[in-house]
This record gives structure tokens, C-alpha cells and sequence, in this order.
């Protein structure tokens, strides 16, 4: 297409027909407002495109990271889940200690009052002398039995004591690390709580961020079909005036030679096709030749015997694409062709007049198929008209 429009903007800008002027000019600066509207709206084509494309991708990057967040929001909830199991498991655990404590304290209150009761009767009474008791007794057996009584005494008083001694430190253990306990478990579901609420929390934001991407997209897709209607009617207003313009140009040329018909001056025409536009001042600048289309392949003729001066490719012709320049030493001028597909002739070689040099081509900086003659005098460019 592009190439077409090129076409289009050759033809649109013809200056000069063997000095017969086009009759107005309305076609041709239509044509070219039309088609810079029409460069306008591709421009803000390419623009839309790439804002759904980066949308497009934004939203896929969403979508992943909300398929994260959802798998790592059932990660945290299987973890809660088994930390408040955990903590069910310790409250009853504290429960168990809780009655545990409250039989201890029972157990420890007796203690304490059998342990009072029998520092009282120590007080007193005193503590028993075993040396007395041994030496009050009547004989043998009855001093070894209140030995062994006195001994009973002493470790029954030890044993309450320990046993004092021991409830208590079992219920101060027991209340510490059951309280603990809780406390970490209890600690551990506030945090995974907060943190699968914060899971939670950004996979919303996500997705309304996911929701506004997705109505900003729609809105870029009816523009970007609204420039595609736009698009499609400037196409044809250029080809409408296209037709128009060649219309001019075909009565216009119609009195023109299109093919070699022997010398009529000092060159025979390089080409057949139709002259579409002429030597001379146009787009800003000067136009050093005259541009002769034709289909792609067309063979360009020598227009007079010479030499192959030079030869570039696009790359080192700086828009002319594939270009040879041709000097005449018996008539001190030379001609180029410009544009072409192919070369059938090399650098250094002579040329005979209408001998093939090459085919009619699109390359460089051109618009559609067509070849760019010239004529240099000294290096100067000359309108070839008069030579052919």
C-alpha cells in the first residue's frame, strides 16, 4: 500500500508536460491534503496499537501475579487454619491445666494446713528427744520401737515439706507454660491473619487496576476502529483523485512519444512508458530529471553510445536505489537512470545506443515503478526533454 501511495504522490505532483502546464491544480493539493490526513490517522493508529499492545501485556502480567497472590492467599489460609487448630488444642490444653491447678492448689492447701498443724504441735510439744525415749523405755524391744517411730516422725515432716515445696513449684510451671503457649500461638494466627488480609487486599487492587486497563482498552479499540473507517475513506478519496489526476496526465501526454522511435534529437527516449513528471522546481526543491513509468522489468535503453562511468546500489546512491550514469564523449553530456530492479551492464563498459543497461525498477526513494532520467552537462543537470 504504501508503495501505491507512493505512485500516487509521483503522479499528484507532475510540474510539467513538454512545457503544458496541468490545468489546475485543485486535484493535485486535494490529493495532497488528503494524504497527509491520511498520514495522520495511520500515526495515531500506530499509537493506539501500541497502547493495546502495552496495556495488553500490563494486564497479563496482572493476571499472573493475581494467580500468586490467590496461591499464596491458600498457602497462608492452610497455615492459619493449622495454627488455630493449634490454639484450640492449646486453650484446651490450658483448660486441662486450669483444673490440673485447681486440684494442685486443693492438694496444696491440705499440705499446707497438715504442714501448719504439725509445726504447732511441734511448737508445742517440742521436737521428741530419742535419746530420752530410748532411756524411758522398759527394755529392748520397746526402745528400738519408739527409735523407729521417732524416725517415721522426722521423715513424714521432710516428705510434707517436699511435697509442699513441690505443688507449689508444679502450679507456678504449669500456669507459665501453658500461658506461653497460648500467647505464641495466638500471636502466630494474628500474623498469618493480617497477612492473608494483605494478600487479599492487593489481589482486589489488582484487579480493579485489571478492570480500569480492560475499559481503557475498549475505548482504544473503538477509536482504533473509528480510524480504520477514517482510514478506509481517505483511501478512496486518493484513489479518487488519483484517477482524476491521471486522467489529466493521459490527455496531457497523449501527444508524447512512449517508446525509442530512432534519434528525433541527440538521445533516443530510454524507456517505454508514459512521461509522469517533468524537469524543473517542485516539492521545495529541483527536480534534475524527468520521471518516464513503467511496469516493473521494463528494459532502459542506452540513450546514446558511451561509457559506464559509474554504478552504485541503494546503499551508497543516497535515494536513487540502483542508479548508472552513461557519459557520451562525441556530444560532452551524460545520462542516468535511477530506480532500477537490476543492472545488465557494470562500471567501465561501452554502451551502444538502445542497448539494454538495466531494468525499470522501485528502488530508493521512490513512490512505485518508474524510471528517473537525466541529463548533466559538466556535471550540471539539463531538462532532457530537448535532447529526445
Amino acid at each position: 500500500m504504501t508503495k501505491t501511495l507512493g505512485a500516487l504522490l509521483l503522479t499528484m505532483l507532475l510540474g510539467a508536460l513538454c512545457g503544458v502546464a496541468v490545468a489546475t491544480a485543485d486535484p493535485e493539493t486535494e490529493l495532497e491534503r488528503t494524504k497527509t490526513r491520511l498520514g495522520e490517522v495511520r500515526d495515531r493508529e500506530g499509537i493506539l496499537t501500541g497502547d493495546l499492545r502495552r496495556m495488553g501485556a500490563t494486564i497479563e502480567d496482572l493476571r499472573r501475579k493475581a494467580r500468586e497472590a490467590r496461591a499464596r492467599e491458600r498457602a497462608a489460609a492452610s497455615t492459619l487454619a493449622a495454627r488455630r487448630e493449634e490454639l484450640s488444642a492449646a486453650r484446651e490444653g490450658l483448660e486441662r491445666a486450669v483444673d490440673h491447678l485447681g486440684l494442685t492448689q486443693v492438694r496444696l492447701r491440705r499440705a499446707l494446713e497438715t504442714l501448719r498443724e504439725r509445726v504447732v504441735a511441734i511448737y508445742e510439744e517440742g521436737t521428741p528427744d530419742i535419746t530420752s525415749m530410748v532411756l524411758a523405755a522398759h527394755d529392748l524391744g520397746e526402745a528400738m520401737s519408739v527409735g523407729e517411730y521417732v524416725e517415721r516422725i522426722r521423715r513424714y515432716d521432710e516428705a510434707l515439706v517436699t511435697r509442699v515445696r513441690d505443688l507449689r513449684d508444679d502450679a507456678r510451671d504449669t500456669v507459665t507454660r501453658r500461658a506461653r503457649l497460648r500467647d505464641g500461638i495466638a500471636a502466630a494466627v494474628d500474623s498469618i491473619a493480617a497477612r492473608r488480609d494483605t494478600l487479599r487486599v492487593t489481589r482486589i487492587r489488582r484487579a480493579e487496576r485489571e478492570d480500569s486497563l480492560a475499559v481503557a482498552i475498549a475505548d482504544r479499540r473503538k477509536a482504533l476502529s473509528g480510524l480504520e473507517d477514517r482510514e478506509s475513506v481517505l483511501e478512496g478519496d486518493v484513489s479518487s483523485l488519483q484517477a482524476e489526476i491521471e486522467a489529466r496526465l493521459a490527455a496531457a501526454a497523449s501527444s508524447h512519444p512512449t517508446a525509442p522511435s530512432g534519434a528525433t534529437g541527440t538521445f533516443v527516449w530510454p524507456v517505454e512508458g508514459m512521461l509522469t513528471s517533468g524537469f524543473g522546481y517542485r516539492w521545495g526543491r529541483q527536480h534534475e530529471g524527468i520521471d518516464v513509468g513503467a511496469a516493473e522489468g521494463t528494459p532502459i535503453w542506452a540513450a546514446a553510445d558511451g561509457t559506464v562511468v559509474l554504478q552504485q546500489g541503494e546503499s551508497e546512491s543516497g535515494g536513487y536505489g540502483n542508479y548508472t550514469c552513461v557519459e557520451h564523449d562525441a556530444v560532452g553530456l551524460t545520462t542516468c537512470y535511477a530506480h532500477q530492479s537490476a543492472f545488465e551492464v557494470s562500471s567501465g563498459q561501452r554502451v551502444s545506443q538502445g542497448q539494454v543497461i538495466g531494468l525499470v525498477g522501485n528502488t530508493g526513494n521512490s513512490f512505485g515503478a518508474h524510471l528517473h532520467f537525466e541529463v548533466r552537462s559538466a556535471g550540471a543537470p539539463q531538462d532532457p526533454l530537448p535532447y529526445l
